[in-house]
């Protein structure tokens, strides 16, 4: 019974590989998300954004934006792509950039608060937050450390800001008022908002740590963990690890339900419509990794359902020949 479980398990893992479609973009890319139905990736060195239709999974256009596009984030039918190259930021709608915006120095990630239509843009040489309202830039916070990965909490309109190197996660008011920290240990990654949970990865530690309103949890989390999301569609959390050129699946629990082996270094995840999709820098790729399948269920449990249909299959038999007899 153990081995034809791990059989089981086997060509379950064997299935997900062979479903793995890459799509080709641009040189190094860094970012992806999915904004008026497409699929937008931005391409480091290429200083372009790839655009694919997730229908036929093809790239249709490619716009050049600028030097080194590092990221994105969504406001609307608008994209807004940070610049690391060139310290602005631009503005993309219908597929053509509509605006820019400079910045006193490189933009790193952003997040988006919708209901007061701001921009927060880490800039990590000066230690600083950048703030944005209507294409314009109309505060700058020095922090006081090396901010990176931020994201955005819209149900409590609280920003969330990794320290990096100090394995600190800094959460501040939708003004820059410091509300609140948690340590997290080694070096935080990414920091990203998925469904009432702020997921942030760290090294070092390689940890994913997961805050929420019932508190605070360390989940082991491969060799280099870069970003996770949660499938609502199969109740699984997908981490990238680019230690490994791996993606992760882990329970809510925090156990590791499966490794999907896709090579290179993924990073950036995204969901859509049942699929996992990741950014690949190494090999120059997108990566659609299909929804992976629920583990089967211990083997103890066949025999305890095995003995719970033979128990039932003698109370009728019994019952029968009482009714019989």
């Amino acid at each position: 019974m153990v081995r034809e479980l791990s059989f089981l398990v086997l060509f379950i893992l064997i299935s997900v590989s062979s479903s793995i479609v890459s799509i080709e973009v641009g040189n190094v890319p860094s970012f992806i998300l999915c904004n008026s139905g497409y699929i937008y990736v931005t391409n480091y060195n290429s200083s372009t954004v790839s655009i694919i239709d997730p229908s036929n999974n093809a790239v249709i256009s490619t716009i050049t934006v600028g030097s080194q596009p590092i990221s994105m984030i969504g406001a609307g039918n608008k994209i807004y792509v940070a610049l690391a190259g060139c310290d602005k930021i631009v503005v993309l709608e219908n597929n053509k950039i509509i605006r820019s915006i400079n910045l006193t120095s490189s933009p790193y990630y952003m997040a988006y608060d919708p209901k007061n239509q701001e921009l927060f843009v880490t800039e990590p040489e000066i230690n600083s937050l950048a703030i944005i309202k209507n294409y314009s830039l109309i505060k700058t916070i020095n922090l006081g450390y090396q901010p990176d990965a931020i994201a955005f909490d819209p149900k409590n309109c609280l920003l969330y800001i990794g320290g990096g190197y100090n394995g600190v996660v800094y959460v501040y008011n939708i003004e820059g008022k410091l509300n609140t920290t948690y340590y997290v240990g080694g070096q935080v990654v990414y920091v990203n908002y998925c469904d009432g949970n702020i997921f942030v990865t760290s090294w070092k530690n390689n940890e994913l740590t997961i805050i929420n309103s019932s508190g605070v949890f360390h989940f082991n989390a491969g060799l280099g963990p870069y970003d996770a999301i949660y499938d609502p569609s199969d109740g699984y959390i997908y981490v990238s690890d680019v230690a490994t050129g791996s993606i992760l699946v882990l329970s809510l629990s925090g156990s590791i339900i499966h490794n999907i082996s896709v090579g290179g270094r993924p990073s950036i995840l995204m969901y859509k419509n049942g699929n996992i999709y990741a950014v690949n820098s190494l090999s120059n790729d997108v990566i659609i990794i299909p929804q992976v399948p629920p583990p089967p269920p211990p083997y103890c449990l066949y025999y305890l359902i095995a003995g719970g249909i033979a128990v039932l299959v003698l109370i009728g038999y019994f019952v029968i020949k009482k009714e019989i007899g």
